[in-house]
């Protein structure tokens, strides 16, 4: 499946990476934020995010943990494609004109890729 969305993007021209996300289970602390509602981060999850860096880890996410967990459970085949809509390491901003194209990309490789499985 991830070969499929590779693919699909080349074929549409759309950037992408291939590589590993982080899936933690929250929006803020667990991806180092604090510039929100809490800016008391827990020391442990100070530096987390350079600390994934150092591990070639490219990306923080909340579902695909799930998803390839239910994936083994289950026994279906999963992959997951993830839109860039901010830069952590730059800021914490969504840039909204790249949400929009990262939504629309996603969507057009996915269903790309999933065309190429019929």
């Amino acid at each position: 499946m991830t070969v499929a969305l590779v693919k699909a993007a080349r074929e549409l021209e759309v950037e992408h990476y291939i590589g590993i996300t982080a899936s933690v289970d929250t929006f803020y602390e667990g991806q180092e934020r604090t510039d929100s509602a809490n800016p008391n981060l827990m020391r442990s999850l100070h530096g987390i995010t350079e600390e994934y860096r150092r591990l070639n880890i490219l990306s923080y996410d909340m579902e695909c943990g799930t998803l390839f967990k239910m994936a083994g459970v289950y026994n279906f085949a999963a992959a997951a494609i993830c839109g860039v809509v901010a830069s952590h390491t730059v800021g914490e901003n969504i840039i909204l004109e790249q949400r929009d194209i990262a939504i629309k990309n996603a969507i057009a490789t996915a269903v790309n890729a999933a065309a190429s499985f019929e």
